[in-house]
């Protein structure tokens, strides 16, 4: 199947011959699709807001099969800070919401700096599934940075030279050398 976002939201499913349009819709069948397959099933040991350990087991075949095509897309068109900058706040806007705080201002900051994040996050994600399994197969975008031109690094990059790597390299690790030539007692001592 292939599942299209435009600007980090769901836009289009085709999935055989059918082709689907409105999100309501294309969750609806990702959910029938999916629980088909055994996708979706989890089994969560959590504690709710006053403190109390409980068990659930839920299925979300349709969340899951999103989440991961939309992982895969995010891949190719954000920047590494964007992706790991962006978890603490997904994880941050997801206890608020699920301590009943929806109304807090942090979640309209949040919310802002994540549709930010998701202007280029447009394209389709071919996604095929197995049991119990979703396998995110390509990525088609106009934002892909793995097909930028002077996206390939190593001997084969135009982007750079080996003493441009050599320097880089230098300089990132030039802290951690500074730290090492200063040990204490049983610490190794780098030159």
């Amino acid at each position: 199947m292939e599942i299209e976002f435009t600007r980090g939201e769901l836009s289009r499913l085709r999935i055989g011959g059918e082709t689907v349009t409105d999100p309501v819709a294309i969750i609806q069948r990702l959910a029938e699709v999916g629980s088909a397959f055994g996708i979706g099933r989890h089994y969560h040991v959590g504690t709710s807001i006053p403190g109390k350990k409980g068990r659930l087991a839920y299925e979300s075949p349709a969340a899951d099969i999103i989440y991961e095509a939309h992982r895969a897309l995010e891949k190719v068109t954000l920047s590494q800070a964007q992706i790991t900058g962006k978890k603490p706040l997904e994880e941050a806007l997801g206890a608020l919401i699920h301590e009943a705080k929806m109304f807090d201002p942090f979640v309209d900051d949040i919310k802002a700096l994540l549709a930010s994040s998701q202007r280029r996050v447009s394209g389709v994600c071919t996604v095929r599934l197995v049991q119990n399994a979703i396998a995110a197969v390509t990525v088609s975008s106009p934002y892909d940075l793995l097909a930028a031109r002077g996206s390939t690094y190593g001997e084969v990059s135009s982007a750079y030279s080996g003493a441009d790597a050599a320097g880089a390299t230098l300089l990132h690790g030039y802290e951690q050398r500074l730290y090492h030539s200063v040990g204490g007692a049983g610490e190794s001592q780098a030159s």
